[in-house]
């Protein structure tokens, strides 16, 4: 036997207007979800734009820290002659230990670049404490290349 709070019923057949005209649309027929994973409360940001050189992201050290996600961005002109190869981000999370590639966003030589990813994590990703997320470097004499990063996330106390 479904049991239905009653008040909760009527209060969203009055906030969402269902009027009921067909009996797939009652909210009777509705079971509300409420997502309780934590916000994100955590977002920063680093930008690359200098040949061998890296940028991370490291959360706070007195806290627990998940990733949720991150957005890449990274963007060259034709005069760069970074080698073919791949741009990287890399996390030390608390189960593993050990550096973690997530990405591998490839690089072309001598070629204009732009492009942008987004990753969202069903599961939150524990990173170590006191570790970071990082862009990889890239080697490159001529012509210029940026590489951007934010990450979100959320804090827990110890």
């Amino acid at each position: 036997m479904k049991t239905y709070d009653i008040d909760l019923i009527q209060e969203m057949n009055r906030t969402f207007k269902v009027k009921g005209e067909s009996p797939d649309l009652e909210i009777n027929n509705i079971t509300p979800i409420v997502d309780v994973r934590p916000l994100t409360n955590f977002i920063d940001v680093t930008t690359v734009t200098a040949s061998a050189s890296t940028g991370t992201i490291t959360p706070p050290v007195t806290k627990e820290f998940y990733m949720r996600g991150i957005t890449y961005a990274i963007i060259k002109d034709a005069a760069c002659d970074v080698a073919d190869g791949y741009a990287t981000l890399s996390y030390i999370s608390d189960e593993k230990n050990a550096a973690t590639n997530i990405l591998y966003y490839p690089l072309f030589t001598l070629t204009a670049q732009e492009g942008n990813i987004t990753m969202l994590f069903e599961k939150p990703i524990k990173i170590k404490l006191g570790s970071g997320i990082t862009i990889g470097s890239s080697i490159f004499a001529a012509g210029k290349m940026r590489k951007s990063l934010t990450i979100h996330g959320y804090t827990k106390e110890l």
